[in-house]
């Protein structure tokens, strides 16, 4: 089965809920605009890394 075939994954998206497919240039935003929403929340604070990274947190990447 080639990439082509497979089932293109759908999720919400976590601003607006909408249903966004993973080949939208936004993913996994529906828009632009749902994009910077959530790019503002994390200028503002409204969201936090909720403690120090460390190595271990990088050597899973």
């Amino acid at each position: 089965m080639s990439d082509n075939d497979k089932k293109k994954q759908t999720i919400k998206c976590p601003t607006c809920g909408e249903k966004v497919s993973e080949d939208v240039k936004t993913f996994p935003f529906c828009n632009k605009q749902c994009q910077l929403v959530d790019l503002n929340k994390w200028f503002k604070g409204d969201y936090k890394i909720s403690r120090p990274i460390e190595q271990a947190d990088l050597d899973e990447v």
